[in-house]
Parts: C-alpha cells; structure tokens; sequence
C-alpha cells in the first residue's frame, strides 16, 4: 500500500499542506471535470474548456480558441436549465458560455479569488461556492454576484440540493443545510475534517460526507442528526457514491469501501494500492473507479468488490469518472502524453482519447 507521505508528495496532486488554527489548507492541482449532455461532452480542464462529439471524441469547440495561461479550471463544467454553460475558473473569474459553439456570454471578474467547486444551476438561481469562504447567487443574465452565506474557510465543494434545502460542505469543518429561499442555516453538522468535495444523497434523505479526518459520516439531511459515523484508513477526498442501499467510499490510500447505506456497516473492502481523489462510479450494477497509479478499475459490487477488469490509461486518473451511454469516461493526467480523456467501454475496451493521439 503506498500511503500518505509519498501520495501527497506527488507533484500533479500539488498536495501542499500547511495547518491553521482554523483548519487545514491545501493547495490543489488540476485534473479534467466532465460533464455529458446527450451526445456532448464538455470538459474544462488547465487552460480551456472543451465539447467534444461523445461518438469519437472529435473536438466541436474550445473556449478560448487561445489558450489563457491566467486561467486554470479545476471542477466539471454545469448546464442550466436556460441553456447556459458555467465554468469558474482559479484566475477568479467565472464564465457563461453557449454551449452550442462556446461563445462567451458573460463572464464575472468581480469576486477577488478563485472558483474550484462546480456551481449549482437550481430553480432559475446560480449557487456559486468560492475561495473567498463566500457561497453566492450569480444572476442568470450577467453574472452579477450577490453574497448568501460565508463560512470561516475556502469553499472547494458544489452544493447539492434535494429541492428544499441546499447542502454545503466546507473547509471549515462543517456541513450546512441552507433553505433555498433564505440566508440562515437550517442546522450545521460539526465535522472532525476538512471537507473538499460534495455529500452524496440517498433518496431515503441521508446524506453521506467524507472527511479529511479520515471518516465518512452519514447524517440525515431533515434533522442534521447523525445516523452513522465510520473511520477510513486515510483521508476521503472524493465524494462518497450511493447505489442501491450501499454507499461506496474511496480514501487516498487507495481502498475503497462498501457500506450498508442504514446502518454503515462494512460490506467489503478492496485495496486498489493508488491515490484516489475521484468520486467511485455506480453503473448498471457496476462500480468504475480511476487511481493516481494510471489504472482504471471495474469492480462487481456485489460480489466483494471482485475486479471484473483492469486498464492502463498511461497516466494519473484523478477525477471522477462519468457514465456516457456505453461509454465510461475517464480523466487522465500525464506529463508524457497530451491526452486527457479516455473513453471505455463497460466491458473495459478503449475506444477513443482525446486530444486523439
């Protein structure tokens, strides 16, 4: 097992830690955010944000045709509901795009510090998480901000909402439940870690948060009261995933877990040796995970997390990877190669990368 020391030195990570009294910070590196609509797939990762034919992996368009090279974006892209394409970028600016031809609509240069976490586009609103502690309304015809809620550290997670409340993880140690039409919270839930990547949600209401304290915690998203609390091997950067009545958890040691979703109890563990920053994905019965040793895995979930396939992408996959029709999507970072998406079928063969080499 390659444990923490040596995997937060690696160099793509940029894992460079210093310690607060009000938490802990951590300086990010970027890896590919995927979003798919239809047959499109939208990519923001390093300097641009891509759409590219699901089909084949041909590039429609590119935003900036230029490259920026004051501009990074670290988080997948989002839709709204009136047909906008949204990308906070770390060069503090955040951008509105067509998503037929990449075309800037508007962008917002007025809050000082950087978006890693994806907004969420709800009910007409734009819910914006930023590096300033800020969660923000964006107005959906300029861009214009509005402050909602601070909190006492960095913002790096999308929010996520069950129509009621929206649900925030912060660096700052807490979970918060916010009523979608107010400023106040509905409860916070005291974390003992940093939290940089968003709860998942049960349709039974539980959400489901890992921790930098080396812990996923499952909390009942109408009460804010705990309902389980359960202790990893290492920290958990990626989001847990639900899938029929388990919850799956990857820690940065490379295990991932399955829990029963009610009472947290292990159903099986498996050690895939490799960081692991990317959410697990929960398809058709199978679960899809990407590692930093350039591997990724298909596990049958229901059988022990046995390996149903291993590949090589020639690179570190550090996102999470995205169900596209027959096709799983997989981030790739490497410092040999220029490409950064690898399209797999379910049964684990390549069938496209882009940029196509």
């Amino acid at each position: 097992m390659k444990k923490k020391i040596t995997l937060i030195s690696l160099t793509l990570l940029a894992l460079s830690i210093t310690l607060s009294a009000c938490g802990t910070r951590v300086l990010p590196s970027s890896w590919p955010g995927i979003l798919v609509d239809g047959d499109v797939v939208y990519v923001a990762y390093q300097t641009q944000v891509y759409a590219l034919d699901l089909k084949d992996g041909d590039e429609i368009w590119k935003f900036p045709r230029k490259a920026d090279n004051g501009q990074s974006f670290y988080s997948a892209p989002v839709l709204t509901e009136d047909g906008q394409l949204l990308a906070g970028s770390y060069g503090n600016v955040f951008y509105s795009l067509d998503p037929e031809n990449g075309e800037e609509n508007w962008r917002n240069e007025e809050v000082k510090n950087y978006w890693i976490g994806s907004p969420l586009a709800f009910d007409g609103e734009i819910f914006a998480p930023s590096g300033d502690h800020n969660l923000y309304t964006l107005d959906p015809e300029d861009g214009s901000q509005e402050e909602i809620f601070i909190t006492d550290e960095a913002l790096w997670a999308a929010p996520i909402t069950d129509s009621k409340n929206i649900y925030l993880a912060g660096m700052d140690h807490t979970l918060y439940a916010l009523p979608i039409s107010g400023r106040k919270p509905v409860w916070t839930f005291p974390l003992n870690g940093a939290v940089v990547n968003s709860p998942a949600l049960s349709p039974d209401g539980i959400l489901f948060v890992g921790t930098f304290a080396n812990e996923v915690v499952a909390i009942d998203s109408q009460t804010g009261k705990k309902v389980w609390e359960v202790a990893t091997d290492d920290w958990v950067w990626a989001s847990p995933t639900y899938g029929d009545g388990m919850v799956f958890v990857a820690d940065m040691s490379g295990m991932v877990y399955a829990l029963d979703a009610e009472t947290g109890d292990l159903i099986w563990d498996k050690n895939i040796e490799y960081v692991i920053t990317g959410a697990p994905l929960y398809y058709e019965g199978i679960l899809y995970v990407g590692n930093g040793g350039g591997e990724v895995w298909a596990l049958d979930p229901n059988d022990k997390g046995k390996r149903l396939w291993t590949e090589d992408v020639n690179g570190q996959s550090l996102g999470s990877p995205i169900a596209a029709g027959d096709f799983i999507l997989f981030s790739v970072v490497n410092d040999k190669s220029d490409v950064f998406i690898a399209a797999f079928t379910i049964d684990g063969e390549l069938e496209w990368v882009f940029p196509d080499e």
